[in-house]
Parts: structure tokens; C-alpha cells; sequence
């Protein structure tokens, strides 16, 4: 099975986003369990605080939003926040994804964000969402 990291911006693109898109293939394949996404509480602050944004109300109101972010928790494999967060990319808002995925010795990183796609992250994998879904169905 493979594991990841999944930026929150994919979890968002997935549930405001068009079905059958990447983004929400990736999260089929979570709930489904075909992947393990491995996730911290700093990951899901950041999930919810993103969703509670206004921009999103159009979308989702906040019990929904704090139901998915629930739903989410309830089938990731949680773990503890990373302890050290060197600056690796462009915004360091990232870093602890980087950190995550290295501390915990995951396949990939899956996000769309250019800041961690474009990073020079050594022993680290950056997957797109679309290049998650092709790496389940072999290609």
C-alpha cells in the first residue's frame, strides 16, 4: 500500500473541486483504503482553518466543513507533529509537510502547491495528486 502525506490543499480541491478530478480520486482512494495518508494535528488545523476560510462558505458551511475535517481524521494515520522543521522551501508554511513526510518515512508528499512541487527536497518524493492516481493504476 502506499503512503503519503497530503498537502490540505488537495483534501480542499477534492471536496470544492470537480469530481473525477485528481484531487478527488486521491481522496477516494484515502477512503477507500487504497492509500494510507499519514497525518498530524498540525495538518488538520490547517485543514479546518483553510475550509473555515470565507472564500470557502460559497462551498461548504462550517459544520461541513468540520464534519470532513473529522472524517479525515477518523481514517488517516495519525502522528505526532514533527519536532524539527528546517526551512526547505519557498514558504515556510511548508516545511512541516516536508518534515512530516521525512519523519515518517512515507512513499510520497502529495500536493499540487509549486513551493513544494519546484523544491529541491533531497530524499524526499513530491507527487502531484495526478501523479498519485497514476502510480496506483501502474503507470
Amino acid at each position: 500500500m502506499i503512503r503519503v502525506v497530503v498537502d490540505p490543499g488537495v483534501f480542499v480541491y477534492a471536496l470544492i473541486g470537480r469530481r473525477g478530478a485528481a484531487p478527488d480520486l486521491v481522496l477516494r482512494a484515502f477512503v477507500d483504503d487504497h492509500i494510507e495518508v499519514v497525518a498530524s494535528p498540525r495538518l488538520f488545523a490547517e485543514l479546518e482553518r483553510v475550509l473555515l476560510r470565507p472564500k470557502f462558505s460559497r462551498y461548504l458551511d462550517e459544520r461541513t466543513a468540520r464534519e470532513f475535517v473529522e472524517r479525515v481524521r477518523r481514517h488517516a494515520s495519525i502522528v505526532d507533529d514533527p519536532a524539527d522543521q528546517p526551512a526547505v522551501t519557498r514558504d515556510r508554511n511548508d516545511d512541516y509537510l516536508v518534515a512530516l513526510a521525512r519523519q515518517e518515512r512515507v512513499d510520497a508528499l502529495v500536493s499540487g502547491d509549486r513551493d513544494l512541487i519546484e523544491a529541491e527536497l533531497s530524499l524526499q518524493v513530491v507527487w502531484t495528486p495526478r501523479q498519485l492516481v497514476n502510480q496506483m493504476i501502474g503507470g
